[in-house]
């Protein structure tokens, strides 16, 4: 809905008022926050018809100035916001790269892509000496800040040890939301603030050179933000630099306590290298200061199951779906729980929801898909096996018959671009073994002798294959002999 020009100045004027009220009281993050909203607004030469508190006090008597001043005072706002937020590099690119680099992503130490010296003239004609005073004073400020950081690490020996950063959230819009993110990220390359989560869908997406790509720019722009070194990390988790990533998120934590972020991805690290302590710990202090943290819930679910304490396990297992009803990765965690306890079926209810959660994964790309579709054949095989437990044979039939078709389905489909993973060729193998099997005691022996010749000759069931097979070839030499 397009905003009238009157609609328009109500809401300059607003957003001015609040920039300069939030300054005032040290609301330093919400002036940023409106002076971003004030700059994006369309510009309609509405200049001439504002009259704000600074006009009344303004002291500049050159007419050609108080012009610039006028006409660039939301970009003076937002850089000043940007500068009591400590964002000095973005700070000093509102006014000194608007010419050259305003689409740029900088890649060298000369961030801003400023030539040393004094500015080009088409900077000095269309800024005015106070917005040049700032940008320059911010460029200062964050030169000495380089200087005072490479002077050292802040941090001392670490923590080492071998993890991997997993995280629980489907991949169904992740592609997309790393197109939005890299959008921001190529019109606004010094804002940092959404940076984590850019950061953790690359890592779950296993898209390291993006990821590395990332901490280069988000280093070279300030290196000691907590957001630059979530993005690290993350980087680090995903190259395998495991004692790195644990360093760097040990650092994001220094630099500010309450990054509940931080603190569970740091609970990842210390869960896999089964430092079960440190990672109930971390886990513990992320959802203390954010309850809806679904991720600290699962993992202290999984570090409780590892501790072979179930009930424990279940019941965060419980906080976290209730946070996140949807997930299909955590109704297998549950389900599995249920299992490891004896409560089968409560476990193939779990595992139901799991799959009707999951989806088939079509209308995402072709590697999202092939995994989604891997998954229900993992997840309708681990069904066949609980109804089977509970002496339910029609039904675990039923599902291990979905279980084999969907893996024929994923073997025949000619758009498979990547090889299936062992883990799946061994339980497709199985899944044909065992329903061979189960025919057979039907007495459907034609079938049975199909899906026992399916089995890959090179697996480890290669050989009860064969042996099924040749109980066949008995069977019938006993009935032709009678």
């Amino acid at each position: 809905m397009s905003l009238s020009k009157t609609e328009t100045l109500e809401l300059q004027c607003s957003l001015r008022q609040a920039v300069i009220n939030c300054s005032e009281r040290c609301q330093y993050q919400s002036a940023k926050w409106a002076a971003e909203l004030l700059d994006a607004l369309p510009d309609d030469n509405l200049g001439g018809e504002l009259t704000s508190l600074a006009e009344v006090f303004n002291t500049q008597t050159d007419p050609v100035e108080m012009r610039l001043e006028q006409d660039e005072l939301p970009k003076y706002l937002m850089a000043k916001s940007l500068l009591d937020c400590h964002e000095t590099r973005r700070c000093a690119a509102v006014f000194l790269s608007s010419d050259s680099s305003e689409h740029t992503i900088p890649l060298q130490n000369n961030v801003l892509n400023i030539s040393h010296g004094k500015p080009s003239r088409s900077v000095f004609s269309k800024t005015s000496q106070k917005g040049l005073f700032l940008a320059s004073h911010a460029l200062l400020l964050a030169g000495e800040k380089q200087i005072t950081e490479e002077l050292g690490p802040i941090l001392g020996p670490s923590d080492t040890g071998a993890v991997i950063n997993k995280q629980l959230a489907p991949l169904k819009h992740f592609h997309t939301a790393d197109t939005l993110f890299s959008s921001m990220l190529i019109s606004s390359p010094f804002h940092l603030d959404f940076l984590p989560h850019h950061s953790n869908i690359l890592h779950t997406l296993g898209s390291s050179s993006q990821l590395a790509f990332l901490t280069h720019l988000s280093t070279s722009i300030s290196r000691y933000r907590p957001e630059t070194h979530v993005a690290l990390g993350n980087y680090y988790s995903l190259t395998s630099r495991h004692s790195d990533a644990i360093r760097a998120f040990r650092l994001v934590l220094q630099l500010d306590r309450n990054f509940t972020a931080a603190w569970t991805l740091l609970g990842h690290e210390y869960c896999k290298v089964e430092n079960t302590h440190a990672a109930i710990s971390a886990y513990r202090r992320a959802v203390e200061g954010d309850n809806k943290d679904y991720r600290a819930f699962a993992g202290l679910g999984v570090v409780y199951e590892s501790l072979e304490k179930p009930t424990l396990s279940l019941h965060y297992y419980r906080q976290a779906l209730a946070l996140r009803p949807d997930d299909g990765e955590l109704w297998h965690m549950m389900a599995s729980c249920l299992g490891s306890m004896g409560r089968v079926m409560q476990g193939i209810e779990a595992l139901k929801r799991a799959i009707a959660c999951s989806g088939d994964g079509r209308g995402n790309n072709q590697d999202d898909e092939l995994g989604a579709r891997c998954k229900r054949i993992e997840l309708f095989f681990q069904l066949a096996n609980a109804y089977a437990e509970v002496q339910e044979r029609g039904e675990a039939t039923k599902y291990l018959e979905i279980c084999v078709d969907e893996a024929d389905e994923v073997e025949g489909s000619g758009d498979v671009g990547a090889p299936l993973s062992t883990a799946t060729v061994s339980v497709i193998n199985r899944s044909r073994l065992l329903l061979a099997r189960w025919i057979a005691a039907d007495g459907d022996d034609t079938r049975a002798r199909y899906l026992a010749r399916q089995v890959d000759q090179g697996s480890e069931f290669a050989e009860e294959a064969r042996d099924l097979l040749r109980s066949f070839v008995v069977t019938e030499e006993e009935d032709d002999g009678e």
